[in-house]
């Protein structure tokens, strides 16, 4: 989840439309090097109706990115409000203590 809240950061500065595509990408990337993980699904959709967004939208609207995997026994599912400076913040920085993405 960290990587889909860079890349949204990033088109945010950079002024630009987030492209959901990249977003899916980056949570792939994030997953794919595990080789014990078993995705259920990684997902972006709009937070008030959980449809699939539009395949760009502006970087400013909010999401959600969520992701659903086994890793062995476990089961590990989470999201994140993408928009949402408070809740990005608060990932980042669970991930920098832990250091784990």
């Amino acid at each position: 989840l960290a990587a889909a809240v860079e890349v949204a950061r990033a088109a945010r500065r950079a002024g630009a439309p987030l492209v959901i595509a990249d977003l899916h990408a980056a949570l792939r990337q994030a997953v794919d090097p595990v080789p014990e993980a078993r995705v259920d699904y990684l997902e972006v959709v709009e937070p008030g109706t959980l449809a699939p967004p539009p395949a760009e939208v502006a970087a400013d609207v909010r999401l959600i990115a969520a992701v659903a995997a086994e890793v062995g026994p476990v089961r590990l599912i989470d999201n994140v409000e993408l928009g949402d400076p408070d809740e990005e913040d608060a990932l980042l920085a669970a991930v920098a203590e832990t250091g784990e993405a």
